[in-house]
């Protein structure tokens, strides 16, 4: 808004002074606004997959005398498990199973630290891995899920910061209490924090037909911004009838999403 403020000084022009318009960047509103109930069961998911799997895995195989091979094959199938997001992304879209999903991703990761603790030997221990992995990709996709489909695609930015702030406190707690705990002993930790995150979830997720419920397709320009700002689990996408020409397409940085991103 421009404010005229004239003045004579002999023959002297008039003059226009403008006042900046304040700023469309500032924060709207208290940070209370972008965080629900749940995100503290994704805090529990940062500790469990991140932080404590991360440093357990690898000192409970070596304390019963497993080779580094046997670590690397144990971390890489916790990794390859991690890949079924998309089965899971796309199971969530289909049947409308977010709840289910969200929840059963913890039951899993669970199963796999009780394997770690009860059975030994590397069939077991990838296995175990596998599950760890498994479990987190279903429920860090479906997580996404929860903001992209329930939520304005205004808030989407804020939302999605704090989500990912949330689990990523949650990786450093879960680091920091492996460091100070026996890894068999962590193990049990790991297994019995799924109660809290079900309890927590279950008390604040959203709930899938209501009246919040937004069902969208991510275009390949608000895919791209998501990745840009917070990286790629923030965007956590799931195909849909997907071909190697897709990752092809999204390599290139087209702007298109090349696969209909069902969130």
């Amino acid at each position: 808004m421009a404010e005229l403020r004239p003045f004579l000084a002999g023959n002297a022009e008039p003059t226009t002074t403008f006042i900046e318009p304040a700023s469309s960047n500032r924060i709207r509103g208290s940070f209370w606004q972008w965080i629900e109930p749940w995100y503290g069961a994704y805090a529990i998911l940062g500790a469990m997959a991140s932080g404590l799997a991360a440093l357990l895995i690898p000192l409970v195989i070596e304390r019963v005398g497993g080779s580094a091979t046997a670590i690397g094959a144990a971390v890489a199938a916790q990794n390859i498990g991690a890949v079924s997001a998309p089965i899971w992304g796309e199971l969530a879209d289909r049947r409308r199973a977010y709840r289910v999903i969200f929840f059963s991703g913890f039951l899993i990761i669970a199963l796999g630290f009780v394997g770690f603790r009860l059975v030994s030997g590397l069939g077991a221990w990838v296995a175990s891995a596998y599950l760890i992995g498994l479990g987190t990709g279903a429920s860090n996709t479906v997580a996404s899920l929860f903001v992209f489909e329930f939520t304005p695609n205004s808030e989407w930015s804020e939302r999605i910061s704090w989500l990912q702030t949330f689990n990523a406190s949650g990786s450093v707690l879960g680091m920091a209490a492996a460091g100070f705990l026996e890894p068999r002993v962590g193990m049990v930790v790991a297994t019995l924090l799924a109660l809290p995150a079900i309890a927590i979830g279950g008390a604040g997720l959203p709930v899938p037909r209501g009246p919040l419920h937004f069902p969208h397709v991510l275009t390949g320009e608000e895919l791209a911004t998501l990745l840009h700002r917070g990286g790629p689990s923030a965007a956590a996408l799931h195909m849909h009838r997907w071909r190697p020409k897709h990752l092809l397409q999204l390599a290139a940085g087209d702007g298109r999403c090349p696969f209909r991103c069902g969130i």
